[in-house]
């Protein structure tokens, strides 16, 4: 199957049974790898990440959404992009986690923290913090 060939990808949802999309997608993933139509792949690898996450695998979803950022990162793939975000903000909120990266600064160096929140009960509870990086900004 060529590039040109392969199927809109909102054709393939049935959303009523995820499990039967995923398998779709998995069928497909292969030959868009192999086609060179990244953005393509990048989308389709949302779409099985979103399928994960109907079913409620959130952390396979969010491995497949690493995948897929990837695929996206320095490329110009304005519609891979915003399904990408898109799909990693469901993947949280159904999971009711979300994460969310800061950087603090102070004497020319900056530390990088990743901090996960849970929702319980209705209020957000702070889980865990981990050191990504340290860099020296200093010139």
């Amino acid at each position: 199957m060529d590039a040109q060939n392969f199927p809109a990808i909102d054709s393939l949802w049935d959303y009523d049974k995820p499990q039967v999309t995923e398998l779709k997608f998995r069928e497909l993933l292969p030959a868009a790898e192999k086609s060179g139509n990244q953005s393509y792949y990048a989308e389709l690898l949302t779409q099985l990440a979103r399928t994960q996450s109907l079913q409620r695998k959130f952390d396979n979803a969010h491995d497949i959404l690493n995948k897929a950022e990837q695929v996206i990162k320095g490329k110009n793939m304005p519609v891979a992009q915003i399904r990408y975000l898109l799909e990693r903000g469901r993947t949280f909120n159904s999971a009711n986690e979300a994460i969310f990266r800061i950087g603090l600064n102070g004497d020319g160096i900056t530390l990088y923290l990743t901090c996960t929140m849970k929702k319980v009960n209705n209020n957000w509870k702070l889980v865990a913090i981990k050191q990504d990086s340290m860099g020296n900004n200093k010139q």
